[in-house]
């Protein structure tokens, strides 16, 4: 019933359709943010969590309330999740 259902112009048709709806934009919008999404569980997926990194002496840092890594105290965003640091407390070593 459903044989040759993805054959190569009933793709470029639905993709002419989606363009017609969408719109050139949102369309590509819409791929970056599929890609996107796809990239972040992959990585979640195939790499372990790994624990916050230890504070380096003498440093203050900000611990990231989204992923719990520790960053500069002057940080504005965490370097690894790019949460903004807004409410992460600040611990100096020692």
């Amino acid at each position: 019933m459903f044989e040759g259902l993805l054959q190569p112009t009933h793709l470029v048709l639905i993709l002419l359709i989606g363009l017609i709806v969408l719109g050139p934009g949102k369309l590509g919008d819409l791929g970056g943010q599929l890609g996107r999404g796809i990239r972040e569980f992959k990585q979640n997926v195939d790499s372990p969590a790994t624990p916050p990194r230890a504070l380096t002496a003498g440093d203050g840092s900000r611990f990231c309330t989204q992923c719990g890594a520790d960053n500069s105290a002057r940080d504005r965003f965490c370097s690894q999740c790019g949460a903004a640091m807004n409410g992460g407390e600040i611990r100096s070593a020692g």
